[in-house]
């Protein structure tokens, strides 16, 4: 029952994780719609900062390094709302008297990115929590290496999350191997009903030796695994 009292379903939207629009529904470490990431990110013990931030770099090229900090109006309009602390990236690919980008001109990807590993890394998050559209906003492969990374994360912090994903390539990510990780595809039926069947993945290692890497994603599209609607033909 203490699992259940923290659980909660996470959905960032883009202009709260900005910092230009308030989170109706805060908590710690992070707000179910994306407010409070700054704060988040700062407040984690020095160890998981430290691997947070590698994270991040591995999956973005352009991300040198971040940090958080109050925002500065040399690189934020004055007619942009801002919050008291902003989350600032460094470009490795801009100058170095310009390569500082705050979270209200970064890429929408990138603060995803910081707030999804939040919730997996930082010790006030909740035991047990969904992820809505966890896909959103990001590249297809970044999309599918966020999977692993996050999945492998809530794992070793022992941590049960349910993720709702329309990209393909999220499934290739899973270690559908490992029965603690779990498929599922959920459809309406003819009387209208939402049905959940669980998806067996078996010998995923050979599967993927024989039909290529991305060989979960294309079941999936081929209509093999369920959870595709019946699109009408126009």
């Amino acid at each position: 029952l203490a699992l259940l009292d923290e659980y909660a379903i996470f959905s960032p939207v883009t202009p709260v994780l900005r910092g230009i629009a308030p989170d109706t529904a805060s908590r710690a470490p992070v707000g179910l719609f994306g407010g409070g990431l700054p704060d988040a990110v700062d407040s984690l013990p020095a160890d998981s900062k430290k691997h947070l931030k590698q994270l991040a770099i591995d999956l973005f090229d352009w991300v040198q390094d971040f940090s958080v900090g109050p925002p500065s109006k040399s690189f934020i309009a004055s007619s942009v709302p801002t919050m008291r602390r902003v989350v600032l990236f460094r470009d490795a690919f801009m100058r170095k008297t310009d390569q500082t980008l705050s979270g209200y001109d970064a890429s929408e990807g990138a603060l995803y990115v910081l707030y999804i590993l939040c919730l997996a890394l930082h010790p006030q998050a909740p035991r047990s929590f969904s992820v809505d559209n966890f896909d959103q906003a990001l590249n297809p492969a970044v999309a599918r290496e966020l999977a692993r990374v996050f999945t492998s994360e809530v794992l070793r912090n022992d941590r049960q999350v349910f993720l709702t994903t329309h990209n393909p390539l999220v499934l290739d990510g899973l270690p559908l191997d490992d029965d603690r990780v779990r498929l599922f595809a959920v459809q309406r039926r003819d009387d209208g009903r939402s049905q959940v069947a669980r998806i067996p993945v078996k010998d995923l290692r050979s599967l993927k030796e024989k039909h290529g890497p991305h060989a979960v994603s294309r079941l999936w599209i081929e209509g093999r695994l369920g959870g595709l609607p019946r699109v009408r033909t126009i």
